[in-house]
């Protein structure tokens, strides 16, 4: 599955306000049958529209709203209950939840029925996108959308039947403007790995090893520098607190004036954009890798990575809070996911201190990042052995020749416009192309 964000062209205040109404109403549905939930400890659908669908219609009236957005309402509640009760057995939470977002969670079924409808019309070989959002029973508003290229490709394939629509969710912005999300859906037949590709995310960078399932072999890797992200966030976060400094002068914080807010979303916006785009490249580089070799991907399982890590100083948190591993690696697996790659991920414990021929546990050198094994007498690199033990973990077992674990093959820089033709160049010279 794949998310396309829209976003709205000029709205009217009319429409405007019908929206802020209508995400204010879903707002109270949505927390109306989370307390619900709290209530009765309801654990399905089935349930919590036997004792709360007839009582939500007290609290907005049929009159106001589409009845499809109480299904919708009651998804989202039972998701965010559920969410909470897990991180409250993993003890992560304590406090009961409250839905305060701009979401509305839009109602689609497999049949073509949905509290929406897309409005595609061609002009001079040119898609115009506009939506239409049913607000309440037989009143709808009429949004226009804004259309890239990358936009009209999916589109035109959703048109064609090659793909299905799975959901939608509008999003209310600060700035008065509308983001739609449409989740597109296709049939991808899954591709028979012929190697595998470990992949260690790290703070710095991020290492890649391909090894052949046959003979256990490294037959290409590299390990690319992402310091580019780390230089985006240090300079956003310094920005920021300038920024702070000079508009936070005689008022309180929580009550900002508006176009001192606005100028504080904007820093934050592009802060969000420019990281997002520089994760973007890096991951469907690392996935145009793994097509190149036909392989499996192999991730470290790095869920609640930052509860565990974020035990240190407050300076050291703070850079460590920034570092995307999970949002990577979440880019990472949908794109493979959508060329029908495996993604497989392997328990990290110890994966960067034991060595994979004997098993023993390496020993750290003078040299930043560089290790030894006290039995084999091998130098490895921390990331390149994680690679090797993450392969080992899934194979049984791979090769390890004495004279290549620090031999990097390549040691490449991730910029904003060069990070695809880099990857497809360096991905090419390898025996498998």
């Amino acid at each position: 599955m794949k998310t396309l964000v829209f976003i709205s062209g000029g709205l009217t205040r009319r429409k405007l306000a019908e929206l802020r109404e209508l995400v204010e109403r879903f707002g109270r549905l949505v927390n109306f049958f989370l307390e619900q939930c709290f209530r009765y400890g309801v654990a399905s659908r089935s349930w919590l529209h036997a004792v709360a669908y007839a009582a939500s219609k007290r609290i907005v009236p049929d009159s106001e709203i589409h009845s499809k957005y109480r299904y919708t309402a009651m998804d989202l509640a039972l998701a965010i209950y559920k969410s909470w009760r897990k991180a409250v057995r993993q003890g992560r939470a304590r406090s009961k939840p409250r839905y305060e977002g701009n979401v509305i969670v839009m109602y689609c079924e497999s049949s073509g029925r949905a509290t929406f409808r897309l409005i595609v019309r061609e002009k001079r070989g040119r898609l115009k996108l506009f939506v239409r959002v049913a607000t309440a029973p037989r009143r709808y508003v009429v949004i226009p959308l804004q259309l890239g290229s990358w936009h009209e490709e999916y589109l035109r394939q959703v048109l064609r039947g090659r793909l299905r629509i799975a959901g939608a969710r509008l999003v209310l912005r600060d700035d008065g403007r509308i983001e739609f999300h449409l989740t597109v859906r296709g049939s991808v037949r899954p591709i028979a790995p012929r190697t595998v590709m470990a992949v260690d995310v790290n703070e710095a960078n991020v290492t890649l090893v391909v090894f052949d399932r046959s003979t256990k072999r490294e037959i290409w890797s590299c390990i690319i520098d992402t310091r580019g992200v780390l230089r985006i966030d240090a300079t956003y976060v310094r920005i920021q607190r300038s920024l702070q400094q000079k508009l936070y002068v005689g008022h309180d914080p929580r009550c900002l004036p508006r176009w001192k807010r606005e100028i504080l979303e904007r820093r934050l916006r592009r802060w969000g954009l420019r990281r997002r785009d520089l994760l973007h490249k890096l991951s469907k580089y690392i996935v145009d890798v793994a097509r190149t070799f036909g392989s499996e991907v192999l991730l470290e399982d790095l869920r609640y990575i930052k509860q565990r890590i974020l035990r240190r100083g407050a300076r050291l948190n703070r850079r460590l809070s920034l570092a995307p591993f999970r949002e990577l690696q979440r880019m990472i697996e949908y794109k493979a996911r959508w060329w029908g790659i495996l993604v497989t991920y392997v328990n990290p414990r110890n994966t960067s201190s034991v060595c994979p021929r004997c098993g023993c546990r390496v020993t750290m050198t003078g040299t930043p990042r560089v290790t030894r094994c006290p039995k084999c007498r091998i130098l490895w690199h921390r990331d390149y052995l994680a690679c090797y033990n993450l392969a080992r973990l899934r194979m049984g077992g791979v090769c390890v020749p004495r004279d290549t674990p620090m031999k990097l093959a390549r040691r490449g820089t991730v910029s904003p416009n060069g990070v695809r033709a880099e990857g497809r160049a360096c991905a090419m010279m390898a025996s498998y192309s």
